[in-house]
């Protein structure tokens, strides 16, 4: 690995123009959002603090959600909150950490996507495998 590439602080490479969702919002909602921008995660904020993430394998493994090759007769009647099925707590990382740190807690937790949030807990980023390659090759 470059020293000077994985030393790059987080801030430089993080993406901040983000999808998240609300823990009351709807599954179903949130599943379609997802589907329709091409993320397989997505941050549960409140008040502008992460408090949990959500991804496509959590909502297909929790059956909150059909995939639209199934009926919608096993719908449910009133969909689940997100908050019943978002991850807590949430692995995250600061701004200043570096590439190489994201990359040994990616590979560490077996996890895509790593949050990025301020001093005080406030949802600011996330950084996937493709930033770090990036990061790495660039």
């Amino acid at each position: 690995m470059n020293k000077a590439r994985a030393s790059k602080p987080l801030s430089n490479v993080m993406s901040t123009r983000l999808l998240v969702c609300a823990p009351e919002d709807e599954a179903d909602n949130v599943w379609r959002l997802m589907q329709k921008r091409s993320f397989a995660a997505c941050p549960v904020v409140s008040k502008g603090r992460l408090i949990g993430i959500i991804t496509q394998k959590n909502l297909l493994d929790s059956g909150a959600i059909s995939p639209a090759f199934e009926a919608k007769k096993g719908r449910f009647k009133s969909p689940p909150k997100i908050q019943s099925v978002m991850k807590t707590p949430v692995v995250s990382l600061k701004p200043a950490n570096t590439v190489k740190d994201a990359a040994e807690l990616m590979l560490k937790r077996n996890i895509g996507r790593v949050p990025i949030v301020d001093e005080k807990g406030g949802f600011v980023g996330i950084v996937d495998r493709e930033d770090i390659v990036k990061a790495l090759i660039d």
